[in-house]
């Protein structure tokens, strides 16, 4: 019994730092390197181009229920870049001559669920919102970015992070890329994107927050075993 209480707690502070983990490349050859969700070991990336598709592969390559669809209609390669994520991204434009939008839709998510999003984009300036929440993120890579790895990518410029996003009660999430208006993004009215990695927010504890309540669960263990005696 005092192994298996052991063995639960230990369980509970290592967690696994990749579950649920969904790593999608969006527009051309597949990325395998690391995202800034995840490490450097599960790196299993879905590669999609403008579509629908079922059954999303995790990062440590076990298969999914999650879907996803967008509304991008095309597909575009940066050569400036060498970085295999961000070089290739998927496009959009909805008739607007100044500012394009488009969607991500992820079905078959956790109901009522907290998930953790990360958008790539290495040539875009645009902004990124949910469907009905108050979270808003934008990327602005500039005209000649010279960050062209994993480690050297910047918030705010070639990615956003989207924090703690509730799937609604259908298990469903919706992202809005908007571009700049033209006179603000150098490249146009078109949005896209390159990349995304969606995660939920549990799924990565507090490593010292976790040993801590270890800690205390030990020490209660030992508290009540010599009561006993």
């Amino acid at each position: 019994m005092k192994n298996s209480l052991l063995a639960g707690m230990l369980l509970i502070a290592t967690g696994t730092a990749n579950a649920a983990l969904i790593n999608i490349d969006f527009g051309g050859a597949e990325y395998t390197g690391q995202g800034i969700l995840g490490d450097n070991v599960n790196t299993t990336w879905n590669s999609l181009g403008a579509t629908s598709f079922n059954n999303l592969t995790y990062a440590d390559g076990a298969v999914s229920i999650v879907d996803i669809a967008t509304t991008f209609n095309d597909s575009s390669t940066n050569a400036n870049r060498t970085d295999d994520l961000l070089r290739d991204r998927v496009i959009g434009t909805d008739g607007d001559p100044t500012s394009d939008s488009e969607t991500i839709t992820l079905s078959s998510l956790t109901a009522n669920t907290a998930y953790d999003i990360v958008l790539y984009n290495g040539f875009f300036a645009q902004t990124y919102s949910i469907a009905g929440q108050s979270i808003l993120a934008t990327t602005n890579p500039g005209e000649f970015s010279a960050n062209n790895s994993y480690g050297s990518w910047t918030e705010g410029v070639e990615y956003a992070v989207l924090a703690s996003v509730m799937s609604d009660s259908l298990g469903e999430l919706e992202i809005t890329v908007t571009a700049y208006p033209d006179g603000d993004n150098i490249f146009g009215e078109n949005s896209a994107i390159a990349g995304l990695q969606i995660q939920e927010s549990s799924a990565v504890p507090l490593p010292a927050a976790a040993w801590l309540f270890v800690t205390g669960l030990l020490g209660l263990a030992g508290i009540a075993r010599r009561k006993k005696t």
